[in-house]
């Protein structure tokens, strides 16, 4: 793959990523113009689970065999970049286990600043949690049952989109492993 691929690929995926950051100032501009802020949406019930959910795939191998609209359940944990979370949605990024956290040199480990963007960009997928209206949830997951970073996920649900190194999930079902399994 030539450098200019890889770069493109990064591009894209940084131009999705910085989306979803921007759709989550509407609460920011909502304050500042004076107007009441809504509530945080109530996650759906059924979300979180206490059993894993069997036949997970690393977010590699998801990527690969599937395409949009199909049912997946992935594994990972939760990384990629230095705050994995969307500010007020409920979104995260899942990054496959083989990507390793960096034990030097990093601030903040769970983004793999020690590992090449293209190959990051290959071991990642951004989970979200929709409402009754198809929108994502405005309600933040950070600290929510576990969800932080380096944790490791399972997560059921529907691929909304598969694009290039863009694979975003719609998740159904959550569950985080307890530390050190």
């Amino acid at each position: 793959m030539d450098v200019k691929r890889i770069v493109c690929k990064f591009l894209v995926l940084m131009i999705a990523l910085s989306a979803l950051v921007h759709l989550s100032g509407g609460d920011e501009a909502i304050a500042q113009s004076g107007q009441k802020a809504r509530p945080a949406a109530a996650l759906p019930d059924g979300l979180f689970v206490k059993e894993s959910i069997p036949r997970a795939l690393g977010v590699k191998d998801a990527k690969e065999g599937t395409k949009q609209g199909d049912t997946v359940v992935i594994v990972g944990r939760i990384g990629g970049r230095p705050v994995p979370f969307v500010h007020g949605r409920a979104v995260f990024l899942l990054a496959d286990e083989t990507l390793l956290p960096c034990a030097e040199g990093c601030a903040t480990p769970w983004d793999f600043c020690c590992t090449p963007p293209n190959i990051i960009m290959e071991g990642l997928a951004t989970v979200q949690v929709l409402g009754p209206d198809g929108r994502t949830l405005k309600t933040a997951l950070q600290n929510v049952n576990g969800l932080r970073p380096m944790a490791a996920v399972v997560v059921e649900g529907r691929v909304a989109k598969r694009d290039m190194n863009v694979f975003v999930v719609n998740a159904d079902r959550i569950y985080v492993k307890p530390p050190g399994k």
